[in-house]
């Protein structure tokens, strides 16, 4: 048996879906994090260990206890392709929610025989991966759970760990109801294109969630989860008007605020190398990087009647030593 679980690449709302509450739009891609699962007499995970893995292990643990299941006897072993096959360097698509969705969603199949709900995902691998990290606002294991392009309510990470730290398992956080967390579908419009560029440097997104959470300028931090409140909006309406338009000038106004946030917490978020992307992006669109800056990936938007210019941005991309990639929206 296998599973595939897609990676995601964050549309709009970074930074500010670390806000309970708040919204971002998350895309899940063709690249995806396989999940093999054998009969085997006890189990076992025949991959590197890591924190998400031996904490996805963990919750779907405690939930199979809570509904009287036990463990599956499987072998489990992943296969990425998240990752770039020549330098072994993730593309930044979600490596860590992947696999942390991808063992609780494989170990939830293989006891059930059946597919489980995409929340109890969800909420099982959101628990797994803030014991595991420690911060996040769930928006890429959300993608991981759903598939294909969403809005993403932001949980309240306090909530969580003040529950986990009062003694709450897996099984009962997973039974109750969260006050956010909530997914809904959105469809590009047809005309829209998506292009992607791959910096080659790997971001540690970690280090930049630390920058924004820690952050003394508060009104900074406000005036930019507000305006990018403000971006995502439009950019939904532009969704469900199927006004390319709309989403466009949302893409353009959301790289000028994370410019901005960028000087407010005093990191380089946009790299030469994304601004490389984004301005080579922008001839035919509207760019930006997606998800926590400082290197893996910048997203564009154009319209499909230019589709015959992303060549002579392949050469500009290729000629800085980056490189597109070929992604498209997967769907579970």
């Amino acid at each position: 048996m296998k599973i595939k679980v897609p990676g995601k690449l964050i549309l709009m709302g970074e930074y500010a879906v670390l806000e309970p509450g708040e919204k971002g739009i998350v895309m899940a891609v063709d690249r995806y994090l396989t999940v093999h699962m054998t009969d085997a007499p006890t189990f076992s995970v025949a991959s590197e260990p890591s924190p998400f893995i031996r904490e996805g292990i963990q919750a779907v643990k405690e939930y199979l206890n809570g509904v009287k299941l036990s463990i599956p006897h499987v072998s489990i072993r992943l296969e990425s392709g998240l990752d770039d096959p020549d330098t072994g360097i993730s593309y930044g698509l979600g490596s860590s929610a992947a696999v942390t969705v991808g063992i609780v969603r494989g170990l939830l199949v293989a006891a059930n025989d059946d597919e489980p709900d995409p929340m109890l995902v969800f909420k099982l691998a959101v628990i797994a991966h803030l014991r595991a990290q420690g911060n996040g606002s769930g928006a890429d294991i959300a993608a991981c759970a759903y598939g294909g392009v969403i809005l993403y309510e932001s949980i309240d990470g306090n909530w969580l760990s003040q529950q986990l730290i009062n003694g709450k398992n897996a099984y009962e956080l997973a039974m109750e109801e969260w006050s956010h967390g909530n997914v809904s579908e959105l469809t590009l419009p047809e005309e829209l294109g998506v292009l992607v560029g791959w910096t080659g440097a790997k971001a540690s997104s970690r280090i930049f969630i630390n920058h924004f959470e820690h952050c003394p300028d508060r009104s900074g931090i406000y005036n930019f989860v507000e305006k990018t409140r403000g971006s995502v909006e439009a950019f939904v309406d532009g969704c469900k008007k199927l006004d390319s338009g709309l989403i466009l000038d949302a893409v353009k106004r959301q790289r000028f605020h994370l410019k901005k946030l960028a000087t407010t917490i005093g990191a380089e978020l946009e790299t030469e190398e994304l601004t490389a992307l984004c301005d080579a992006f922008e001839t035919i669109g509207a760019a930006k990087f997606s998800g926590a800056g400082g290197g893996d990936c910048a997203i564009g938007f154009y319209m499909q009647n230019r589709r015959k210019e992303k060549q002579k941005i392949r050469r500009t991309v290729e000629a800085e030593g980056m490189m597109l990639l070929e992604l498209k929206i997967a769907a579970l």
